[in-house]
């Protein structure tokens, strides 16, 4: 069982959520211990207050095999308007649970499945283990470098803030 307690320190969840705060297409890898992984796009349907990730995915899918065989994932997100960056890993679940499923749905996850009634429809929820990040901070990629060099900051040359956001 995760023991994870993401209420331990909120301003990392925060962190987290701010950066994915737009719907996004993010990349998740599954079946991580084979080289090459698998990697398949999906659109982040929520991120919910305990911090959890909540995405659609048919049963006959690549990705709901992968959990059901290595529940490891790691999701890319990447924000180019804003120059944010998150990379998560965690677990994945698949849940089969009808009211969830009616509270996330979209009218454009009918591009891909058969309505929010389609037998095939999975949610799949995926529990954030670690997380690293890279923030331009407000756009500005062409800031003017650190005066002290000797700062031991998360902060590289170009005004990017990064690191492992704890939670």
């Amino acid at each position: 069982m995760n023991t994870l307690n993401y209420n331990e320190n909120p301003e990392g969840l925060l962190k987290i959520k701010r950066l994915v705060e737009k719907e996004k297409t993010v990349m998740v890898a599954s079946n991580l211990g084979k080289i090459p992984f698998a990697v398949c796009p999906m659109v982040l349907q929520q991120i919910d207050k305990q911090g959890d990730l909540w995405f659609f995915v048919s049963r006959t899918s690549g990705l709901f095999e992968d959990i059901e065989r290595d529940n490891r994932v790691q999701i890319l997100y990447n924000d180019q308007e804003e120059l944010n960056y998150l990379s998560l890993f965690g677990n994945a679940t698949h849940i089969v649970d009808t009211q969830k499923r009616k509270a996330l749905w979209k009218p454009s996850l009918n591009n891909w499945f058969d309505g929010v009634e389609d037998s095939d429809i999975v949610l799949i929820n995926v529990r954030i283990v670690n997380a690293f990040f890279w923030d331009a901070n407000d756009n500005n990629y062409a800031s003017t470098p650190k005066q002290n060099k000797s700062d031991a900051s998360n902060n590289d040359d170009l005004g990017t803030e990064k690191g492992f956001i704890k939670l």
